[in-house]
């Protein structure tokens, strides 16, 4: 049987990352001896030599590699679990942590969703609410190690995890955007003929080339081929491109920007392949608080038929 400690694991995966005993020694408050000390313990139980000693510090065996790059993920959900555990004790009894798309704020499409939650908080002033806005893979992430209670999406973000649930709650718009101060923009309806010497930007939900390919794609169904397609980050970034008139986006509903950014959006016609998109409220499954089954039976009034 394995003795292996988690005081033991820290100490390996800090120095694993820095490759440098004094260093990490340093960033853990304790004295270099200790440190090496329980990097030797660690050697000893696991039955393998974990780094070679340097002039300038260590390096990793090809054992070392190995082990520190299985133990990364388990590890950092360990560490995730712990801080959890210590913020459940300092939360109140009645608390609802809601985990909110980028899009959030930019979008109108979510006002519907923004009412609901105030009419929660006036129902339940005992409930401390707390509203953290991340991007598509931080949501991901929040949602599947229960940071979160509850995740307020584009269904396309979540629909695909595993051990989720989700409800559909009303419809998300998708739209051409470009600046309102480019040429196009004087057009009533949407200019289709005079988009082929754009370049097109996207959020990178998936890969780069996934995302340039659905881009692609619903562009040729439109009618026409875009000069480029570049993708971005985070809607940020998308919007402060498309905003400066550097090109155009398919996407969500742009309403709120800077002062110095101003973006019109132009509902695309139904083309073929047309995807109809949904914002969801989405939970880990068999995990739906108390407060976040009554916030979400206040969110399924907004349900079309």
């Amino acid at each position: 049987m394995l003795n292996l400690t988690f005081q033991q694991i820290e100490a390996f995966m800090a120095v694993a990352e820095h490759l440098n005993l004094t260093d990490t020694a340093g960033i853990m408050y304790i004295s270099q001896s200790a440190l090496s000390k329980t990097i030797s313990r660690l050697e000893r139980a696991a039955g393998v030599k974990l780094f070679v000693r340097e002039s300038r510090g260590v390096s990793l065996t090809k054992e070392g590699r190995y082990l520190y790059e299985a133990f990364q993920q388990p590890f950092k959900a360990m560490v995730r679990a712990v801080n959890e555990a210590r913020a459940m004790q300092r939360r109140p009894k009645r608390s609802l942590r809601l985990g909110l798309p980028e899009t959030y704020d930019y979008n109108s499409d979510y006002d519907c969703i923004k009412r609901k939650v105030l009419e929660y908080m006036e129902l339940h002033p005992d409930v401390e609410l707390s509203e953290t806005i991340y991007g598509s893979e931080g949501l991901k992430e929040a949602l599947l190690y229960s940071e979160i209670d509850m995740a307020i999406s584009q269904g396309f973000v979540v629909g695909a995890l595993k051990d989720v649930s989700s409800v559909k709650l009303t419809p998300l718009g998708t739209y051409l955007a470009i600046s309102a101060r480019h040429p196009l923009a004087r057009c009533e309806e949407p200019p289709i003929e005079g988009l082929a010497g754009e370049t097109f930007y996207t959020v990178q939900y998936d890969s780069a080339a996934d995302m340039e390919s659905i881009t692609r794609r619903a562009c040729a169904a439109l009618g026409f081929e875009p000069k480029a397609v570049k993708s971005v980050p985070n809607m940020a970034s998308l919007i402060r491109a498309v905003g400066s008139g550097r090109g155009a986006a398919l996407c969500g509903r742009i309403d709120r920007t800077g002062p110095d950014v101003q973006i019109k959006n132009y509902p695309l016609p139904r083309y073929p392949g047309f995807r109809e998109h949904s914002i969801v409220a989405a939970w880990r499954a068999g995990q739906l608080s108390r407060e976040a089954g009554e916030l979400l039976d206040m969110l399924k009034e907004l349900k079309t038929p």
